[in-house]
């Protein structure tokens, strides 16, 4: 939609709020399809794309690292950058003998988060917490057990997943998001420092299509939405965005 029909066209009516009232209303409140699906969700979205979190289809090129880890019993999750909650709660609903830290320094954040987890009932087992630095990290991970950390920290990644000052780490699974358009440098330092203790997986983004939707499209929305549609699914990453899934060589699972 062009800027001069946006300022005849009411917003009620935009394609983007249309799609998006769709989509909510599909989804009951909870999140349709994916790793956490079932999940109850708050109303909107912190620093990242709410529709996706609801479709479920968030992040998606880590959907196989999850099916993978669905064999590990891990004691601790650490979710650094947990924003409302859709990988701190998500994985609380999952791992229901884990003990999960969520740091978020978003104070709006932090409030979501605390009514996510009491919507999915795993409050009990959350300890929600602030800004992290190196030490609250490393706080976080002493005697942890076995732990997955989750990262995204639009480039903090540099100073906290560093195991000169976080040896912890050096013994948890941990799935960080590369910020190389922050520091060019970056994926090649997350990859020198852990070369040695963790295999490391690459993967990259993959562009969103209407195929991703985990519902059939009515010939007719597809017509005359295919745009908003196509927004609704889309993240709205950077080109250059890829993660790090990497595994402790001497884990056994």
């Amino acid at each position: 939609m062009n800027k001069l029909t946006q300022h005849i066209v009411p917003y009620r009516f935009w394609p983007s709020t249309l799609i998006r009232r769709w989509i909510e209303r599909r989804s009951g409140g909870e999140v349709i399809s994916g790793p956490f699906l079932g999940m109850k969700y708050v109303k909107t979205s912190v620093c990242s794309e709410y529709e996706p979190k609801l479709l479920g289809t968030y992040e998606l090129e880590l959907n196989t690292v999850f099916k993978q880890l669905i064999s590990h019993e891990f004691q601790t999750i650490v979710d650094v950058g947990a924003a409302e909650g859709y990988y701190a709660v998500g994985l609380a609903r999952q791992y229901t003998d884990c003990h999960v830290i969520a740091f978020e320094a978003n104070e709006h954040g932090r409030e979501l988060l605390e009514q996510m987890a009491l919507l999915n009932g795993v409050r009990d087992r959350m300890r929600i917490r602030g800004f992290c630095d190196a030490k609250s990290l490393a706080g976080a991970l002493l005697d942890s057990g076995r732990t997955l950390v989750i990262m995204d920290v639009e480039g903090g990644e540099k100073l906290l997943l560093d195991p000169v000052m976080v040896p912890e780490l050096l013994d948890a699974h941990i799935i960080v998001e590369i910020h190389d358009f922050v520091d060019s440098e970056l994926g090649k330092l997350i990859l020198h420092r852990f070369k040695d203790s963790h295999h490391i997986q690459d993967i990259s983004i993959k562009e969103r299509s209407l195929n991703d939707y985990p519902f059939e499209i009515p010939a007719l929305a597809e017509m005359l939405f295919r745009n908003a549609l196509l927004n609704a699914i889309s993240e709205m990453r950077h080109h250059n965005s890829r993660w790090f899934y990497m595994m402790p060589r001497d884990s056994r699972g």
